[in-house]
């Protein structure tokens, strides 16, 4: 017994004779019912070619699938095979059966073995029976022919299916060793060397054309931001329009992806010009990665980090799936390197810096300090040191308390870091004491300094100190005939014990 089938399947009938067809109609639904109750079927009788195919484009229509075909042989205006072959080309699965005269026996025979024919059954039909047997027998054949490309389709669909995601799975396998090797580069603490490999590999890695990192600096007061180009003129701090991609990652705080480039502010010109004779094809990847563990809100006007990558043009390779995934891992080692060498930075400068007033701690200044000498021993460049404290510090904490003498520091500080030279670095040596390093400066120069910012520290206002202006004595010492950089600072010490002997503010030579 045939399977119950959910497809619809139709019987058709052709002959020119009327009488024989609605005979042979009833015969051959008989049969089919009997042999294959649980399908569902319909019989459509015709009288000729013609009127045949008109049924078979309606039935099309209705998607319902031709399993059988009766036909005479012997037809006005187009015979049984004619017949026949018009019919399959389009319907592979139907089963064929030639209705025919003895007279046609060896035509019917030469159709059978060229595969054109199923059956043959001659005309009149005396063994009603032989006749529904060979009709049920070919609607079954059908089924089963059916059946079997059906699961042949499936099981080729499935291995399509199966041979695609393998074929995914070594692309995904070969981007996540190209991204592990990439990973293996950064391999240190230093931020700048970072930011560096980051804008010389991830390009490459993406195969894009021109790249843009930015990276904000909110907490660890190293830097406003910082930023790294290749071929990229985009603006500092990124902006909204700088592409259409951008302000979509900007605005969701979540990566992007673009497979067509859109016209971009921050393109080069040359670069510009390649792409206008090729744009199809290019694609733009934002990357936007959050360094600290606290996600802004996404209406917060902070900007996060990001690396834009642009002019990608190997996009049959360079997928939207496998930009995205080279994103999304990108994305974490980016994050995860960044933040650790901020964190590491930070950490070094809070090693360095005094925390009430941010100038350099004496461990630091004194490693400086050393540097220097050693350059000045080899080039002969002379360069100058100053100490400087508070005059009367413990009377100001006694009278107006330590909050008005940290003030004090705080601002003197601000003050000499403010009105030196770029290039002089301040150090706190002490409680009250404060060092300036001057390089490729002679003693008058550095006085002349020094003179400056002691006019600066007289114009400080102070909220805590209710009286009075703090006066500061200083002290100045060249490297000129000096034997060690302990001996300048020992003569900076003494030149500044002698002023404050003398109760004077200028500086006294050395």
């Amino acid at each position: 017994m045939m399977e119950q089938s959910d497809s619809r399947y139709w019987i058709g009938c052709v002959d020119d004779d009327r009488l024989f067809l609605e005979s042979a109609g009833r015969l051959i639904e008989r049969a089919v019912r009997d042999r294959t109750s649980e399908m569902p079927f319909e019989i459509e009788l015709a009288s000729g070619a013609d009127e045949f195919m008109e049924l078979l484009d309606e039935m099309n229509a209705e998607r319902a699938e031709l399993a059988l075909l009766v036909t005479d042989q012997v037809m006005p205006g187009c015979s049984g095979l004619e017949l026949i072959e018009k019919v399959r080309p389009e319907n592979p699965f139907t089963s064929c059966i030639l209705l025919t005269g003895y007279a046609g026996l060896e035509s019917a025979r030469y159709a059978i073995n060229g595969h054109l024919l199923d059956q043959y059954v001659c005309k009149p039909v005396e063994d009603v029976q032989q006749f529904s047997d060979i009709v049920a027998g070919e609607v079954e054949r059908f089924h089963l022919r059916r059946t079997e490309a059906l699961q042949a389709d499936e099981i080729r669909q499935k291995a399509d299916q199966l041979r695609e995601a393998n074929e995914r799975l070594e692309r995904m396998k070969d981007v996540a060793e190209q991204v592990a090797y990439f990973s293996r580069e950064l391999r240190t603490l230093d931020i700048d060397e970072v930011l560096n490999l980051i804008r010389d590999n991830v390009p490459p890695l993406f195969g894009a054309r021109s790249a843009f990192l930015f990276v904000p600096d909110r907490q660890n007061k190293l830097a406003l931001w910082r930023e790294r180009r290749f071929n990229c003129r985009a603006p500092v701090p990124p902006t909204l329009d700088i592409n259409k991609v951008m302000r979509q990652a900007l605005t969701s705080r979540k990566s992007a992806v673009a497979i067509r480039r859109e016209s971009c502010l921050g393109a080069v010109q040359d670069i510009q010009v390649l792409e206008e004779a090729s744009s199809d094809g290019l694609a733009c990847v934002v990357i936007v990665f959050e360094l600290s563990k606290e996600i802004p809100d996404e209406n917060s006007s902070q900007l996060p980090a990001l690396l834009c990558l642009c002019g990608i043009e190997d996009t049959q390779n360079n997928s939207r799936e496998v930009l995205e995934y080279k994103a999304l891992i990108v994305n974490d080692i980016l994050r995860a390197n960044i933040a650790n060498a901020l964190a590491h930075a930070e950490t070094r400068r809070l090693a360095n810096e005094d925390s009430l007033t941010g100038a350099k701690t004496r461990r630091a200044f004194e490693k400086l300090l050393d540097a220097e000498w050693e350059r000045y021993e080899r080039y002969q460049s002379e360069f100058c040191v100053a100490l400087m404290d508070v005059d009367g510090l413990k009377h100001i904490n006694d009278t107006f308390g330590h909050a008005a003498g940290d003030e004090l520091i705080q601002k003197m500080a601000a003050t000499i870091n403010r009105y030196s030279r770029r290039s002089d670095t301040v150090g706190r040596y002490g409680g009250d004491e404060f060092c300036l390093l001057m390089p490729e400066i002679d003693k008058d120069g550095a006085e002349k300094v020094i003179a400056r910012l002691q006019n600066e520290l007289k114009e400080v206002r102070y909220r805590l100190i209710a009286d009075g202006q703090p006066t500061i004595s200083v002290g100045v010492a060249s490297s000129r005939e000096k034997e060690s950089p302990h001996a300048m600072l020992m003569a900076a010490d003494a030149a500044l014990y002698q002023q404050k002997k003398a109760g004077r503010r200028a500086s006294k030579r050395v």
